[in-house]
């Protein structure tokens, strides 16, 4: 587990910091001969926003999930953040959405399938989906067609029927006001 830069500013000098620990993101080092690996990279995240969920490519890891080497630690945050080396997410999270595995807060199987979906770009979105579809080697796969399928219908079942046929221009707040969210927050989001 890292340390938080602020804790060693105490016990060491700028030099001993900087020679014998290395930072794993802005605020969180670890010492300098440690290997840093993905545990230690979510771990560090962790340390910095304790409210975190892991989701996208780190949940799909999580999962099991081959072909996620390499990336970026995911997150997702209530509000936005911004924190080099780190994606952090931002919207509506239910929390039949999370899970917990050892101690580590992600996304279910099926959230982490549509969500890398909805944000990995082009045919390689495409791809992150049929990982998340394709049997492992245990012949355990991460979530399937069918739920993807009926948890997609009952995103849009619940969006629509909240709307009402009374929806004039206005709707969406309209909606916002009347319904309040049973979810972790969610923070506005800007029009593109």
């Amino acid at each position: 587990m890292g340390i938080r830069s602020g804790d060693l500013v105490g016990t060491a000098t700028s030099h001993e910091i900087r020679t014998r620990y290395r930072a794993v993101y802005r605020g969180v080092r670890m010492p300098a001969a440690a290997a840093i690996g993905l545990i230690d990279r979510i771990e560090a995240a962790l340390q910095l926003y304790p409210d975190a969920v892991l989701c996208g490519w780190t949940a799909a890891a999580l999962h099991g999930v081959a072909y996620t080497a390499n990336r970026p630690v995911e997150i997702w945050l209530p509000a936005r953040r911004a924190r080099r080396g780190i994606v952090v997410r931002c919207g509506a999270m239910p929390d039949d959405d999370v899970l917990v595995r050892e101690a580590l807060p992600l996304t279910t199987g099926v959230r982490t399938a549509v969500d890398l979906t909805r944000y990995v770009e082009g045919d390689d979105g495409i791809a992150a989906l049929d990982q998340c579809l394709r049997a492992d080697r245990y012949g355990r796969a991460m979530t399937t067609r069918d739920e993807v399928a009926a948890y997609l219908g009952r995103a849009t079942v619940t969006c629509t029927g909240r709307i009402g046929s009374g929806a004039r221009c206005g709707g969406p707040t309209d909606v916002r006001n009347r319904h309040p969210r049973r979810t972790r927050g969610c923070c506005s989001i800007a029009p593109v």
